[in-house]
């Protein structure tokens, strides 16, 4: 599956791939995107996640797994979440909405992580199990409290030829 992802990238991007979590911690400073799988060798995809973002470095990562999202994701600070089975379309566009979050204000990606966990939880759960879980309630307050932010930075320091889109997925 490595392969054939690395395949759908490799005409756009450089690609680095990586066998295990370890090899992808080594890759972690010559990279400007990262895909993790969270079933990796050695160590999860979660595991390399978090020794990332614990020594500090905020590189923009989607997970990418067969594995369904489920409110473990709530503590888990990537970007985006890919479930495999995975097309090329569907890679490239994550892909490009990471390396165009390099240059995103830190409150506007944070805005687009907090939204993409929302989306996934609401298009795995049902309304039910979201509304007992605290943990998504506190979820939704905090990208509520973002949203205005997100808004103004947007109305202030984005190129024009950015903002209709930006502003869809912000009021979307």
């Amino acid at each position: 599956m490595r392969e054939l992802l690395t395949t759908f990238v490799r005409p756009k991007y450089l690609v680095k791939s990586a066998e295990s979590g370890a090899e992808a911690l080594a890759l972690v400073e010559s990279a400007d995107v990262m895909l993790l799988d969270r079933r990796l060798p050695g160590m999860t995809g979660t595991e390399v996640l978090e020794a990332i973002r614990r020594d500090g470095n905020d590189i923009p990562i989607a997970m990418v797994s067969a594995v369904d999202p489920t409110f473990d994701i709530l503590e888990m600070e990537f970007d985006d979440y890919l479930t495999k089975p995975v097309g090329q379309q569907e890679l490239l566009t994550a892909v490009r909405g990471l390396v165009q979050r390099i240059e995103h204000d830190p409150v506007l990606r944070k805005y687009f992580a907090l939204r993409t966990k929302i989306q996934l939880l609401e298009a795995e759960k049902p309304r039910h199990q979201l509304a007992r879980h605290a943990a998504y309630d506190a979820l939704r307050e905090r990208f509520e409290s973002v949203k205005p932010e997100a808004r103004a930075i947007v109305n202030e320091s984005v190129d024009p030829d950015d903002v209709t889109d930006i502003l869809t997925r912000i009021e979307g």
